[in-house]
């Protein structure tokens, strides 16, 4: 039973390590380079299948230390790590001054040093539970339980202990834990190895003191290369949840950001293009700054902030000049400027939806005064959710639907395989705002205008299929775009019924009026591409010619961030900003390259090793676990995006599937262990009942989701995890049963498949994403059936092989 629990609690510490640390990683580094160092830091955890293949001594029963001292040191070096964190300043000036560095030099130096501490993390996980499974092969039922269940639990744990403690205690937890299964692993020494009881107690100990002796506001993972405008000095409060982590700050009023080559004022940030002609009393904002990149403010409302000016010279209120006193649905309301305009036009009803709740609960509560208490007036209606999930479920229509700037750039998906994927921008999401829509409402997106389109563009050509497929002829008499002529922020708004000449001759006013400039004007002729679209009849032919993505994504390929072409990955972008949505596809394909590399480590270092030793099946069972991690990967990711918008918040997706997923699978793991495993009708009976129960529950999620998305959130968790049972069950089959066999017929194939199936679980991370974006989601997930039904092939090979024999 000890044995299990350290198997338990090493794999818990292993799946909260991953999912916590690439929060740390993403407030740290930026979300798109997390994803990598993440995905790096996961190979460790396959290396440590390959140090047991090439050093099989580890395993033999009279090293009876070596698991324990592998979960010791997993827990030492998280320790390490965790603590190398909280030191950020002074590490930073050490390397400073000791080297000589510069800023920058210093802190790429700092990251490699963390990513190598993390990696070692990950190596001896990996390497406890290789040794832990290749010792038990013959009851890997058994083991296989206890690392998919304590893994499953491990998910839920850590965005408990995020929400509560914040990243550094719970990393410190998550450190204990892996302490924990070394005491367990110990179980069997019957104390004869008081050394190593030593060094947990002493580990244990030390882990104790910072956990119960830190201050709660403590400082912990401070941005390396985005943000360096929030300092100590200047933070007025931090905050961490499951999904982000919240800085409140005051810079300084003449800091300045650049903004594709032009600079602009960093103090007034959160209002996104306003005019240089506005020269009245200027906003005094709070800065809110999520994962150290995404911006809003909490601005001070005094007795006459609602009667300024400056509202009229913002760009995304300009629908505000035809619609008077609307009903207002604001989506990704922030820290409130949008509500404050709303006000300002005299809004009869004002609906704000908002994800974060610690940016609600900081105006609700810690600036309550200094926002005038905006969000509990008896007008203003604010609702913490994720704002596709609720139009989805909402009831209601609207004079304007506002969504100002609104993204997931900040990562805030708390998965390390999202990528820029927003359902608030798909054309189903484009439906959602029309059918919300009074008869003449409209809906506004204040977005980027680059000096070639592609953002923009995208959201034009979105408005105008959604149009289309409402039955509209005319779609661009629906469809005004304004350039605000400040950086490179830009407005679309667009209009359930076409806009009157009147209403256009009012936009044209204030344009002129506030500096602004058209883009697109429904009465006017213009030579751009937004015209140029529309003029061209054949739209998907206007997409392929054209040199960014700009065509509408959907819900099974919600990537409205991802514009450049696959051909293009490999050319430094004009524009400078631009490289926040080139960099994460360059990542994600030069990571995938570097990941295919390393398959030099788990697959042609082992074949070297055992190069004069014959082993049965080597390469079938290779290619096995192999298809099984990427198979596992592919319907897990699928599974995450499905039930996101049913669940209401990615976090509660991200958690319920991964818990879903790992637990079932663990009871389908421990069912195994009265399996005969090589009879061809068990094989085919697995495997064919794993496909259609993936096939059903696909087909199944579409029509359920439509017809209980309305209902209470333990009404959609329980019918969720009911969807997820039978397939999460039987896809605990595959693995075990491979392993049984190849501990009978080809010892080394145990931590060798072990490692190779981690390794593919990388892979397929990348490669899950990459095939979304062109082939979409639902493919996908039918590609990992299909690789499913081909491994139960090569293991019916295998077992009639090994029968004959």
């Amino acid at each position: 039973m000890a044995y299990l629990l350290g198997v338990f609690f090493t794999s818990l510490g292993l799946i909260a390590l991953e999912i916590g640390i690439t929060r740390v990683f993403s407030t740290m580094i930026w979300y798109h380079l997390s994803f990598l160092a993440i995905s790096l830091a996961m190979l460790g955890f396959s290396l440590g299948g390959i140090l047991l293949l090439v050093f099989p001594s580890i395993v033999r029963p009279e090293r009876k230390n070596a698991l324990p001292l592998c979960a010791f040191l997993f827990a030492l070096s998280l320790a390490a790590g965790t603590l190398y964190i909280y030191f950020q300043p002074s590490v930073i000036a050490f390397f400073r001054q000791a080297f000589s560095l510069g800023p920058n030099r210093a802190s790429v130096l700092y990251f490699l040093v963390m990513l190598l501490l993390f990696i070692c993390s990950f190596v001896f996980s990996g390497l406890t539970l290789s040794t832990a499974i290749s010792r038990q092969a013959s009851e890997i039922s058994r083991v296989y339980f206890a690392n998919l269940v304590g893994s499953g639990l491990g998910c839920l744990l850590i965005i408990v202990l995020l929400s509560r403690l914040g990243a550094f205690k719970a990393l410190l937890i998550v450190a204990l834990l892996a302490a924990a299964a070394s005491v367990c692993f110990m179980d069997r020494l019957r104390r004869s190895s008081p050394l190593l009881y030593g060094l947990n107690g002493a580990l244990i100990l030390a882990l104790l003191l910072p956990l119960f002796l830190t201050r709660p506001d403590a400082i912990f993972a401070r941005s390396l290369f985005t943000r360096r405008d929030v300092t100590d000095e200047n933070r007025l409060y931090r905050k961490w949840n499951s999904f982000s982590c919240v800085d409140f700050y005051k810079p300084e009023k003449d800091s300045q950001i650049v903004y594709d080559g032009e600079e602009a004022s960093a103090y007034y940030e959160g209002l996104w293009g306003l005019s240089r002609r506005y020269q009245g009393k200027m906003l005094d904002p709070i800065k809110v700054i999520i994962d150290s990149w995404a911006i809003t403010s909490i601005n001070k409302v005094e007795p006459d902030t609602l009667d300024l000016d400056i509202y009229d010279y913002l760009p995304t209120n300009l629908a505000y000049q035809i619609k008077a006193t609307p009903k207002v649905l604001i989506m990704g309301a922030g820290g409130g400027i949008d509500v404050l305009s709303a006000l300002h036009y005299k809004a009869r009803h004002i609906r704000a939806v908002e994800i974060n709740p610690t940016i609600v609960e900081a105006v609700r509560e810690r600036f309550a005064e200094y926002a005038g208490h905006i969000y509990d007036r008896p007008d203003v209606e604010v609702i913490v959710a994720e704002g596709r999930h609720y139009i989805n479920k909402d009831t209601d229509t609207y004079d304007l639907i506002q969504l100002s700037g609104v993204d997931t750039l900040s990562g805030a998906q708390a998965s390390s395989y999202s990528f820029s994927e927003s359902y608030l921008y798909t054309l189903e999401a484009f439906e959602e705002y029309l059918n919300h829509l009074e008869p003449d409402g409209i809906v506004t997106f204040l977005r980027f205008a680059f000096k070639k389109p592609r953002e923009m563009l995208r959201l034009f050509t979105t408005a105008a299929e959604a149009l289309r497929r409402q039955g509209v002829q005319d779609v661009g008499k629906h469809m005004i775009v304004v350039h605000s002529n400040v950086l490179i922020f830009a407005n679309i708004m667009v209009k359930k019924s076409p806009f009157s000449p009147e209403e256009v001759a009012q936009i044209e006013k204030v344009v002129e009026d506030k500096g602004f400039r058209f883009l697109y004007n429904p009465y006017s002729e213009g030579d751009n591409e937004y015209y140029a679209f529309l003029r061209s009849g054949d739209w998907r032919q206007f997409y392929e010619a054209y040199p960014y993505r700009i065509y509408p994504v959907t819900d099974d390929d919600p990537f409205f961030f991802n514009y450049t072409k696959l051909g293009s990955v490999l050319h430094l972008p004009e524009e400078k900003l631009y490289w926040l949505y080139w960099v994460g596809q360059t990542i994600l394909f030069y990571g995938l390259l570097l990941v295919l590399v390393l398959s030099v480590l788990f697959v042609f270092l082992p074949l070297f090793f055992y190069r004069k030793r014959n082993i049965p099946g080597r390469n079938r069972f290779l290619l096995y676990f192999l298809g099984l991690g990427l198979a596992f990967m592919f319907v897990e990711i699928l599974l995450m995006q499905r039930f996101t918008l049913f669940l209401g918040q990615p976090i509660y997706s991200l958690a319920l599937v991964l818990f879903s997923l790992l637990v079932f699978a663990g009871l389908g793991s421990y069912v195994t262990r009265g399996l005969a495993f090589s009879r061809p009708r068990t094989i085919l009976t697995t495997f064919g009942l794993l496909a259609l129960t993936l096939v059903a529950t696909y087909l199944a999620t579409g029509p359920l989701f439509r017809s209980m998305i309305k209902q209470d959130i333990w009404v959609r968790v329980v019918l969720s995890v009911a969807l997820l049972a039978p397939p999460s069950f039987l896809m605990g089959f595959p693995f075990p049963l491979a392993v049984r066999l190849a501990d009978r017929i080809a010892q080394p194939m145990v931590p060798w498949g072990w490692a190779v199936n981690g390794y593919a679980s990388v892979v397929g991370s990348f490669l899950s994403v990459l095939l979304g974006l062109s082939l979409g989601f639902t493919k996908v997930y039918f590609i990992a059936i299909v690789i499913y039904l081909l491994s139960g092939l090569l293991f019916l090979s295998l077992c009639r092989d090994f029968s004959e024999e």
